[in-house]
């Protein structure tokens, strides 16, 4: 009977001492798997860093992109009106000698070969600037305009509205829509509507000042 309580009592410890390990055990993979899963939530954490850190890089980079196309397209459109401000003088020399061989009543038919080369020349030369859309644009019997005109001459007349133009003396060139060169115009101002303005200015002070 002893041997018998004394087997029992060695069977429960070695049952108590796997109950041990199968918990250490138990213990210990539950620790190791918490230990992972505290890595995960580093990595994602560092993952979303590094997504964040590289949106922000590309955003900076097309930023950089875009600036330097824009700052290259300045360049180039500052040097391309440069260029083209220094051509327009030399069709104003065109113009001035198609206007003199008009005007001359002798020796036209001998000029008329030198007229037609000349206008060929002056042709072309329009046609390139055309190509980089830079073209002349209409003044006379327009409004007045500061941004597009410059105003050399005024003339008083009654039978005309006011602030038309009535000649140019120089052509105005565009740039696409942004003015290259203002037109020089001679401006009409009505003299019969100025003195009407002065009056009822007149009159308006007077009638303040009463």
């Amino acid at each position: 009977m002893a041997e018998a309580d004394q087997f029992n009592e060695l069977e429960k410890t070695e049952n108590i001492e796997e109950e041990e390990k199968e918990e250490n055990k138990k213990n210990k993979i539950q620790g190791e798997f918490e230990g992972m899963e505290v890595i995960i939530d580093n990595l994602e954490e560092e993952k979303e860093e590094l997504k964040d850190k590289y949106l922000r890089a590309l955003a900076n980079y097309e930023n950089l992109r875009k600036r330097a196309i824009q700052e290259k397209e300045k360049i180039y459109n500052f040097t391309l009106e440069e260029v083209f401000r220094k051509i327009l003088p030399i069709l104003d020399d065109f113009e001035r000698a198609f206007k003199s061989l008009e005007e001359s009543k002798e020796h036209k038919d001998d000029y008329k070969s030198f007229s037609d080369g000349i206008r060929l020349v002056y042709s072309n030369l329009n046609n390139l600037l055309k190509s980089y859309n830079i073209e002349s644009f209409e003044s006379i019997g327009e409004k007045f305009d500061p941004a597009k005109h410059d105003a050399i001459h005024v003339i008083e007349k009654e039978d005309e509205e006011n602030d038309i133009i009535l000649k140019e003396t120089e052509i105005g060139y565009k740039i696409k829509d942004k003015i290259l060169r203002p037109a020089k115009v001679i401006v009409v101002k009505n003299s019969e509507e100025n003195r009407n303005k002065n009056q009822n200015n007149s009159n308006n002070q007077g009638g303040e000042a009463e």
